[in-house]
């Protein structure tokens, strides 16, 4: 004799496998979809440069610029000014200065030639700079990292497909084509590289890690595919 409460617990497993089956073909129906993610490594290729000049309040623009040119510098920019009583140095001046913030990039192979010619124009300011410090840092250009984007769109492609294949078998049905793709990617950290630091004591030359270094990105792509 089949009890009551048997009934329904038969019920409610027919009632479960039947939820599952309409799932199951929902998700048959509107394809399979799967996302995939690599981290790549993108070796630098270029050196940063940045420095602050301080000088005196009539000193202009184009005169620091002559005289980086002045060391070999070819291409160096301006990307910022202000004018603040406080300076580097100690005791501070009595008056007021301008500071100037300079950026410009190198080949890596170029960093310490470059850095000997900075060094040489912090030894021997010209009249009216008062200080120069500076630091150089390895890291990824942007066509560097569209060269590694590009390949990783390719291979995020190829394991989406793999990965498609193996649900495709294990739910009975075979894979279309790419119905559609979102991506995206970010910048994850630094690499171990080289930089060159200077301070108003002295230069060093050393193996660091972090922010100073070439580039790490993490790329995602979510890919859907057609079910058959």
């Amino acid at each position: 004799m089949i009890t009551r409460a048997t009934i329904r617990v038969a019920m409610r497993y027919a009632y479960l496998i039947m939820l599952l089956a309409c799932a199951a073909s929902a998700q048959t129906a509107d394809g399979v979809t799967v996302s995939v993610t690599r981290t790549v490594n993108v070796p630098p290729d270029e050196v940063d440069f940045s420095a602050i000049v301080t000088a005196t309040l009539d000193t202009t623009e184009q005169q620091v610029i002559q005289a980086l040119h002045d060391v070999g510098i070819a291409n160096p920019v301006v990307v910022g000014t202000g004018v603040s009583a406080n300076t580097y140095s100690y005791p501070p001046p009595v008056e007021s200065q301008v500071s100037f913030q300079i950026s410009f990039t190198t080949a890596p192979g170029a960093m310490k030639d470059v850095s000997k010619k900075l060094d040489a124009l912090r030894a021997n300011l010209p009249a009216g700079l008062t200080t120069f410090q500076y630091i150089a840092v390895l890291g990824a250009s942007q066509s560097a990292v569209d060269a590694v984007h590009k390949n990783a769109l390719a291979a995020l492609l190829a394991d989406a497909r793999g990965k498609a294949e193996l649900l495709a078998a294990a739910a009975g049905v075979k894979l279309g084509a790419i119905q559609g793709v979102t991506e995206s990617f970010y910048n994850t950290g630094g690499a171990p590289a080289t930089a060159y630091l200077v301070t108003g004591t002295g230069a060093s030359f050393g193996s660091s890690s972090g922010s100073f270094g070439g580039a790490q990105y993490t790329f995602y792509a979510g890919v859907k595919f057609a079910a058959l």
